[in-house]
């Protein structure tokens, strides 16, 4: 810390400031790991509402996933796969959620096959 004193103080609580390396003002009483651990608890809440907004968003696909026509048919999970399933008593569900259960089942094992 350069040691420099600010003019003004913080009216609210009354702190006088001091200029840090980076030129933010910091109260006198907070050391500069102290300013470190704020940034690293600033920065980690910033990725977790990046990951709630992530998580929404996926919601939002599945939400209009579900609006999809029960005609619709997926390529990848086609309605003869579906059908074998369901005269095995494998799956209950119907041809448009057994299909989103299928993706979310292959995108977590890719995710498995990653770690």
């Amino acid at each position: 810390m350069n040691g420099r004193k600010m003019t003004g103080t913080n009216h609210k609580e009354g702190l006088v400031a001091t200029a840090s390396r980076d030129g933010t003002e910091q109260p006198d009483d907070m050391s500069d790991d102290d300013w470190s651990d704020a940034w690293e608890a600033a920065e980690a809440m910033a990725l977790e509402d990046a990951h709630k907004q992530l998580e929404g968003d996926k919601a939002a696909a599945q939400a209009a996933a579900s609006t999809a026509s029960h005609w619709d048919v997926d390529e990848t999970y086609p309605v003869a796969d579906w059908q074998h399933e369901v005269a095995n008593d494998d799956t209950r569900q119907g041809y448009q959620a057994w299909v989103a259960s299928q993706k979310e089942m292959a995108e977590n094992d890719q995710q498995q096959g990653k770690k």
